[in-house]
């Protein structure tokens, strides 16, 4: 897995894809921009994390301060932190 930027936006802290590249060198986007995912005015998606128990990601990003995990189709499965989640009942706070 990796992210990439710039393939959907350009600037300083523009949403990025999450890809993944098998050994054969193919190339599958998992999320095309990272913004379908949270809100933010401003990203630095920063690590990155696979459960191959349960098939998932978790991404954090440092701007809007959150964590999400995300199935590797790329659908939201919660999120940690931030504001304004794009799906209020996948947020939570600690």
């Amino acid at each position: 897995m990796a992210w990439t930027w710039g393939l959907n936006s350009s600037g300083i802290d523009a949403p990025c894809s999450l890809v993944e590249r098998a050994d054969s060198g193919t190339m599958t986007t998992v999320i095309a921009n990272i913004s379908s995912v949270y809100n933010s005015n401003s990203f630095h998606t920063n690590s990155i994390h696979y459960y191959p128990a349960d098939n998932t990601y978790t991404l954090g990003d440092r701007n809007p301060n959150l964590y999400v995990k995300v199935s590797r189709t790329g659908s939201l499965i919660w999120q940690f932190g931030g504001s304004n989640p794009k799906d209020a009942s996948k947020n939570f706070s600690g």
